[in-house]
C-alpha cells in the first residue's frame, strides 16, 4: 500500500501553545441555515478506502472531488480534545484534526459541518481513524492550518442532535470509533472512585477504570482518559453507579477508551452494584 504524503508546510503559522483550558462559551443559539452543498460520500466510505488491518498506520491521499456532512460530536471547550474536533455521520465518526484552538467558537457540538475532503488525508494512526490536512517530519498527523479551514470546512445549522448509541463495554468495537456512545450500569472501580479525573497541576493525563455491573457481564472494563489541560481535571470522580455519556476513543493495549466531555454527563450516583 503507497503512502501519500501531502504537505502544506510552505502554509503553516508559527506560534506558541496556548492553554487547553478554556474560559466559558455558552456557543450560538441554535438554528441557522445549512449551505447548499450536496455530499456524496460518507465517514464508512472514507475508512473503507484503507486496507483493513487493525494497529497498522495507513494514509492515503483522497484525489476524488468528495464531500461529507457530519455533525460535531465532541470539541475542544474543556480541553480534553486539542485541536481536533470528532464529527459524526449515519455512518460512523471520525477524528478531524485542525491546527488551531478555540474550535468550539466556529465548530461546536451539535453544529453540522460540510467537508471537502479533496486532497485531505484519510488516515488509520494508532488504531484510529483520522482526517488530516499533512504528515510532519517524523511522521506524525498535521492538521488542516487555521488559514486553509474555509477552505475544506462549511459550517451549517447549530443544535444538531446526535442520539448515542446505547451499549455495553462487551458490544465495543472499533466500529464506534468517535461516535457518542451511552453506557447504563456503569461505575468507577473502588480504587478509581472519588478520584481526580487528571492530574491538573502537573498537567499529566490520567485514565481511570469503569466497569459494568449487570447482568453476567460484571467486570467488563473500560477507561476514561482525561488530560490534565482539562477544565474538569481536579474534579473527583463519583462514587456511585449509573449511566454515562462520552466519546469512544479506540483503544490503547487493547483497553476501550473514553472521553468525557462534560462532568454532567457523567450519572453515576445510584447505589453500586458491584463491589
Amino acid at each position: 500500500m503507497k503512502k501519500y504524503v501531502f504537505s502544506f508546510l510552505s502554509l503553516l503559522l508559527v506560534s506558541g501553545m496556548s492553554s487547553c483550558i478554556k474560559e466559558h462559551y455558552t456557543g450560538p443559539p441554535a438554528g441557522g441555515t445549512d449551505p447548499n452543498l450536496t455530499p456524496n460520500t460518507t465517514i464508512a466510505a472514507l475508512k473503507a478506502m484503507l486496507p483493513s488491518g487493525g494497529g497498522a498506520n495507513f494514509n492515503l491521499l483522497i484525489t476524488q472531488n468528495l464531500m461529507i456532512e457530519a455533525v460535531v460530536v465532541a470539541d475542544d471547550q474543556s480541553g480534553n480534545l486539542y485541536k481536533s474536533v470528532a464529527i459524526e455521520d449515519s455512518t460512523g465518526g471520525i477524528n478531524l484534526l485542525l491546527d488551531g484552538t478555540y474550535l468550539y467558537t466556529k465548530y461546536p457540538v451539535g453544529r453540522r459541518l460540510f467537508i471537502n475532503v479533496t486532497n485531505l488525508l484519510i488516515c488509520r494512526y494508532n488504531g484510529l481513524y483520522e482526517l488530516a490536512g499533512y504528515i510532519q517530519p517524523g511522521g506524525k498527523l498535521g492538521g488542516i492550518p487555521s488559514p486553509l479551514f474555509s477552505q475544506y470546512i462549511t459550517a451549517g445549522k447549530w443544535g444538531q442532535y446526535m442520539a448515542p448509541k446505547v451499549i455495553n463495554v462487551a458490544q465495543l468495537s472499533d466500529a464506534y470509533q468517535f461516535e457518542l456512545v451511552q453506557f447504563n450500569n456503569v461505575q468507577f472501580i473502588s480504587g478509581d472512585m472519588a478520584q481526580p479525573y487528571a492530574d491538573s497541576y502537573g498537567l499529566k493525563s490520567v485514565s481511570r477504570t469503569l466497569e459494568n455491573c449487570f447482568n453476567g457481564i460484571d467486570g467488563q472494563t473500560m477507561v476514561a482518559y482525561t488530560s490534565g489541560y482539562a477544565n474538569f481535571a481536579n474534579v473527583l470522580t463519583p462514587s456511585g453507579n449509573g449511566t454515562l455519556l462520552a466519546v469512544f476513543d479506540g483503544y490503547y493495549n487493547g483497553t476501550p477508551q473514553l472521553l468525557v466531555r462534560d462532568t454532567s454527563e457523567v450519572n453515576l450516583y445510584g447505589p453500586r452494584l458491584c463491589p
